[in-house]
């Protein structure tokens, strides 16, 4: 028995006696009602309490026994392999069900124009639930910027993209040849958004000091941060603003200048 274990259960030891307290409580004819209702109050917030506490548990014992997805479907333009939303249901479905979960997918209004949240609210039977989102662009849109859906089909894939990554993330999911998935020439908008979005979140202090610099026409700067990135995260980062580019169409174009410019801007 793990360490987090004999802790939650000695928690759960002491909530089950301050329960029995407050039912004798509720029997006695001179417990005052304020107190009862202060004692009743707190019931509550133990058993929130103790449906978090199995929830955690549950959820450890998922990431413990999930089987490892392999990617089984191969991208014929990009000569890269993905998992498909129905393969990992298939891997992942009986695991979380066996420890109580269940997954609530639905939409709501982004925060962004044009985009779409797509929402997922995870439950388990003791009670306890938490609720995660993720807004995507459109998937209307082929490797080279032109459309090859019609909005209602872009729609569709999206929230199937939505669906498939939001899984992964709530179980902590890493699906094998995960990094060759990573390739930015994929005909999916989304994918290259995720690729851009690891890539972010791994340089960011990069990507503040090459935004400062260009902000500040402190041109050296900018182009020793933006030299120090390798040559795959710089392709990672070419991800267009209205498509949640972490760089502005201006910064861009500072970013794409030849050496010659570089110096002669300095």
């Amino acid at each position: 028995m793990s360490e987090l274990t004999k802790v939650d259960n000695t928690s759960l030891t002491t909530s089950n006696a301050m329960i029995s307290v407050i039912e004798r409580a509720a029997i006695n004819p001179d417990v005052d009602m304020d107190k009862m209702e202060r004692l009743l109050a707190m019931q509550e917030r133990i058993f929130a309490k103790n449906a978090e506490i199995a929830f955690n548990q549950a959820m450890s014992e998922v990431q413990r026994e999930v089987p490892q997805i392999k990617k089984r479907n191969t991208n014929q333009q990009t000569r890269s392999t993905f998992a498909r939303l129905e393969d990992i249901n298939k891997e992942l479905t009986p695991v979380y069900t066996a420890h109580g979960f269940a997954l609530s997918f639905g939409t709501a209004d982004s925060t962004t124009e044009g985009w779409i949240r797509t929402t997922c609210k995870v439950t388990h039977t003791e009670g306890h639930s938490k609720d995660f989102f993720v807004d995507l662009p459109v998937d209307d849109e082929g490797a080279k910027g032109n459309v090859n859906k019609t909005k209602m089909h872009g729609a569709g894939s999206t929230m199937s993209y939505a669906r498939r990554y939001l899984t992964l993330l709530i179980f902590n999911i890493a699906l094998t040849d995960e990094d060759n998935d990573g390739n930015v020439s994929s005909t999916s908008i989304i994918d290259r958004m995720f690729v851009h979005n690891v890539a972010v979140r791994e340089n960011l202090q990069s990507i503040l000091a090459i935004k400062d610099g260009i902000f500040d026409k402190d041109y050296s700067t900018t182009r020793e941060a933006w030299k120090e990135l390798s040559k795959e995260t710089m392709e990672a980062l070419w991800l267009a603003p209205t498509k949640g580019g972490i760089f502005t169409t201006y910064e861009i174009k500072r970013l794409k200048m030849s050496e010659r410019e570089w110096d002669e801007a300095q």
